[in-house]
């Protein structure tokens, strides 16, 4: 492309020479304004204005801008002594009723809006028959010159790199283009489409703000300006809307505009529009039928979620896009919070990052906590694995020491043998069962043997006293030091009944009954006592004999 030449600022096609107003003449003749064209004599009409030098209270100083419809002129506001931007027709005096009163539309349009991101308009008023308004001026000039300005500069830092910018590259930002769509949702609320939303119409102050300009086009939503039919296609194509571009005007909608912000955003993101072609007939044929390129297509380096939201923007059926520009704005500003934006649902890897970017610190924190855990459980797992392993070990051990010992109890010969050699191995087996237990149980089992089932430890006073068990052998008899004798539970020794002394009597021998209620003794002097356990003195007492001996006790 030769970018010495003038661009259209309708297909961005370079213009011929010679063209009238440099407008370009494929573009005047597509976008169906021959019935309205600019009269050649309009030239003159404009340049005669400038060199007339002022617009009533407005000294001209020079042309800044010019349109299809109207011409920008930097002016100074002499009762005022500031300086202003003038709008006045192109045709002047020439021009067609229709174009009167779309300028008439335009003024009126832009005068209801008061907003930061706006650009305010001074004065409407006509001088010798040419309309005009002064409106704030704008030392940034447009967005368009501003993104020419960082693609050349680019191509001039990366030779022959085809990289498409970044719009976080560039002075003009997201958070920018976020005030852009809050002045487009400001206008729908107050019942104004805009309808030809571009990078020309972007202006920027002297600190880099943007702010909306040209409602040149803007339908009034209340009202039917009659100016439908004559203006049906006229707009920018490379940033019309598909229903713009296929005639629908009449029922156009805020999508429409939504959809041109989205095409501004795709050209921010990847440094061209949606589309383009030779021809605006071309443009907006591919508008209307073919789906853009993916903005990461041209700029692999783009976030997804960015062009998701691009993207659903330029969805070809108006109800797809966003419902609002303040919408399309809070959605935008999810993203630079690093928030999961509502276009498409977010994955659950997709919010933990977004949550990593918004709380970094935390993160880290988090990071090395888990990795804290991570290491720490590896660790105790490894540490764990090698206690079971030295364990396993251990028992092993343990269970070969059994078996051993099992083997030596079996062929030792002793009483018992047999019943020790199967306890040691049901130890063993509880360890592990195995083949070499069972034929070790089956050795052991084959042996006959005896065991000392139970067996007592008493307390003996006198060693001459004989001991008497009960038959349940729970309680035992015998002598007491001084003479008498105590009854004493087996199983701890401890004192059951004490029986008192009787002078010149030992005992030689006693019985218990069954129920342990009565206690027989048999003494040296051939006596023999009954005692009730409960009662302190014999309920019984009488002469044995030498031939009753300890035979008389029996009873019990």
């Amino acid at each position: 492309m030769d970018m010495s030449k003038p661009l259209c600022p309708q297909c961005h096609a370079p213009i011929p020479e010679g063209a009238p107003d440099g407008m370009c003449p494929r573009c005047l003749f597509s976008l169906g304004i021959a019935a309205v064209a600019i009269p050649f004599a309009s030239r003159s009409d404009a340049t005669a204005l400038r060199e007339m030098g002022s617009l009533g209270d407005y000294e001209l100083i020079e042309e800044i801008a010019r349109g299809g419809m109207g011409v920008v002129f930097r002016a100074r506001q002499i009762s005022l002594n500031r300086i202003v931007a003038v709008k006045l027709m192109v045709a002047g005096h020439f021009a067609a009723p229709a174009v009167v009163k779309r300028f008439k539309v335009e003024a009126e349009a832009a005068a209801r809006l008061e907003h930061p991101h706006i650009v305010p308009i001074y004065e409407v008023a006509e001088h010798l028959g040419q309309p005009y308004f002064s409106m704030r001026f704008m030392e940034g000039g447009t967005l368009a010159e501003g993104m020419k300005k960082a693609e050349g500069g680019r191509q001039k830092r990366d030779a022959g790199d085809r990289a498409s910018p970044h719009i976080l590259h560039s002075s003009f930002t997201l958070q920018h283009f976020c005030k852009v769509a809050r002045a487009v949702h400001y206008a729908h609320e107050r019942g104004i489409l805009h309808r030809d939303l571009k990078p020309t119409n972007i202006l920027l102050d002297a600190q880099g703000q943007p702010h909306l300009t040209d409602f040149g086009l803007a339908k009034l939503l209340e009202e039917d300006s009659g100016l439908t039919l004559t203006f049906a296609v006229l707009g920018t194509p490379a940033y019309m809307a598909p229903e713009q571009a296929a005639g629908n005007t009449r029922d156009l909608t805020t999508a429409a505009d939504l959809y041109s912000l989205g095409a501004i955003l795709y050209e921010l993101l990847t440094g061209q529009p949606p589309f383009g072609g030779k021809t605006p007939t071309d443009v907006m044929r591919q508008v209307v039928d073919t789906e853009p390129p993916p903005p990461r297509q041209l700029n692999p380096s783009l976030d997804e979620d960015l062009e998701t939201i691009c993207l659903k923007c330029l969805e070809k059926e108006p109800s797809r896009r966003y419902p609002s520009a303040l919408a399309l704005a809070e959605e935008l500003e999810r993203w630079l919070r690093h928030e999961p934006i509502q276009a498409r649902p977010a994955t659950g890897l997709d919010r933990t990052s977004k949550w990593v970017r918004r709380n970094r610190a935390l993160a880290v924190l988090c990071a090395v906590l888990a990795l804290a855990l991570v290491v720490g459980t590896t660790v105790l797992t490894l540490a764990l694995r090698q206690s079971r392993r030295s364990e396993g070990q251990a028992l092993g051990s343990l269970r070969e020491a059994l078996l051993s010992k099992a083997h030596a109890q079996r062929i030792s010969g002793r009483m018992g043998q047999r019943f020790e050699t199967v306890e040691t191995l049901r130890r063993a087996a509880e360890i592990r069962p195995g083949l070499d237990l069972r034929n070790e149980m089956a050795a052991a089992l084959a042996c006959p043997d005896l065991r000392l089932e139970r067996q007592w430890s008493v307390w003996i006073n006198n060693n001459q006293a004989r001991i008497a068990f009960s038959r349940d052998l729970e309680v035992y008899a015998v002598g007491a030091a001084d003479g008498g004798f105590e009854l004493r539970f087996t199983r701890d020794k401890s004192l059951l009944r004490l029986f008192p002394y009787r002078a010149a009597k030992d005992l030689l021998g006693a019985a218990i009954s069954p129920d342990q209620q009565w206690v027989g003794a048999l003494f040296t002097d051939s006596t023999a006592d009954i005692w009730h356990v409960e009662e302190a003195v014999p309920r019984w007492s009488f002469p044995a004999g030498k031939k009753l001996g300890l035979a008389g006790l029996d009873v019990f």
